[in-house]
């Protein structure tokens, strides 16, 4: 019999999932945070990006980020463009064309794409495994695309009691490093769902007439805030995000 671990996913959630009310920051105060979090600013303020921003948004995002980021970031010229515009499983979603696709290492990346998107006004979209049937649901048409796919780590706790899982992770991959060891989680039922999509989303899972939703079973989540911040929320730290 296989037993069930609390799924704790500590998920990378952006912005875009989970939200917070906040007041526009000033260019300032997102330059200051870009810094903190080792963007190389003085790139953008060479460029001249910064001065004519507000002109053409999502193109002069799309430039800052092969600037600043460019092994993370695709455009529409380069080769693999087509192909990840075709990774998703509705068609739907397939026909809509992001101005770039930004896959981010960690959060830090996440909270850097964020900020950005913010200082060039550009709509973003987040995508963790793609499964959603309509379009513009984790793709965006001009916008910025943020891939989650990189962020694929899983670990089992030495209790073996909690399962942490990137929100770039399908859950398959979570059901196949659980295995060896008799357990499993409350996921999805269809392996190519998202860990990151299903879970924020509520979550049916097979086990759920007994153990409730995927969200149910979460103890953690690493949240990257609208204003970049990287908080982790749970029941104690922040009940109403929770």
């Amino acid at each position: 019999m296989i037993g069930l671990a609390n799924l704790v996913a500590t998920l990378v959630v952006t912005a875009s999932l989970v939200t917070e009310t906040v007041v526009a920051q000033s260019t300032a105060d997102i330059l200051s945070q870009l810094q903190a979090n080792g963007v190389n600013i003085t790139l953008l303020n060479s460029t001249g990006t910064l001065a004519t921003r507000s002109q053409n948004g999502c193109s002069l995002l799309s430039y800052a980020l092969v600037t600043l980021f460019p092994s993370k970031t695709l455009i529409s010229s380069e080769s693999g463009f087509a192909n990840w515009t075709e990774s998703f499983w509705s068609q739907q979603q397939e026909e809509v064309t992001p101005q770039s696709i930004f896959k981010p290492a960690n959060a830090i990346d996440v909270s850097s794409a964020v900020l950005l998107a913010e200082l060039f006004s550009c709509p973003f979209a987040v995508k963790s495994g793609g499964h959603a049937a309509f379009s513009g649901a984790s793709n965006i048409q001009g916008g910025l695309s943020i891939d989650l796919g990189a962020l694929d780590s899983i670990t089992l706790s030495k209790d073996q009691t909690i399962a942490s899982a990137g929100a770039g992770n399908v859950w398959v991959d979570v059901y196949n490093y659980l295995e060896p060891y008799g357990l499993s989680v409350i996921g999805g039922r269809v392996s190519t769902i998202g860990v990151g999509g299903l879970t924020t989303g509520g979550g049916i899972s097979f086990f759920s007439q007994e153990y409730g939703w995927a969200c149910d079973n979460v103890v953690n989540y690493e949240v990257v805030l609208a204003s970049g911040l990287i908080i982790e929320v749970n029941q104690l730290s922040y009940p109403d995000l929770y």
